[in-house]
């Protein structure tokens, strides 16, 4: 009897540890929103979201919640700002804009303030038929 119920133990124990990792690395993902473009398909947006989320991968602790297309006429407006970030003889020919909403850290830590919620804007930029740049971010 106690070896039966040693194995009810151990099993339960290791179902309620697999749940609980389960639970801890789900990530939900981050709402997009496409806007409207005439300049970008969904395609194009979705290669730049990718260059987001590759760098926002590395903000250990950050839940991000929502990516926005900005608008045509901002990115048009924008590509000028751009190309003043481009490295020398780089002169980009196209610039998205996104802006994101996500959450800090629950404990904070490094210039965290703890589980405040982050506005950011993103800004990417490409030379034609290049991949999207990163070229910076933060606060609008």
């Amino acid at each position: 009897m106690k070896k039966k119920s040693l194995i009810l133990i151990i099993v339960l124990c290791v179902i309620l540890a697999l749940s609980l990792l389960f639970a801890l690395t789900r990530r939900e993902k981050a709402e997009i929103d496409y806007g409207t473009s005439e300049l970008y398909s969904h395609a194009e947006m979705d290669s730049a979201i990718k260059e987001i989320q590759k760098t926002f991968s590395t903000f250990g602790g950050c839940k991000l919640y929502s990516l926005r297309y900005t608008s045509d006429e901002l990115c048009q407006s924008q590509l000028e700002y751009c190309n003043t970030l481009a490295p020398e003889g780089t002169a980009y020919d196209a610039c998205i804009v996104f802006d994101s909403r996500f959450r800090s850290p629950i404990a904070g830590g490094g210039t965290w303030n703890p589980n405040e919620i982050y506005t950011w804007t993103w800004y990417l930029a490409r030379t034609k038929n290049g991949d999207w740049e990163l070229l910076t971010y933060g606060y609008a």
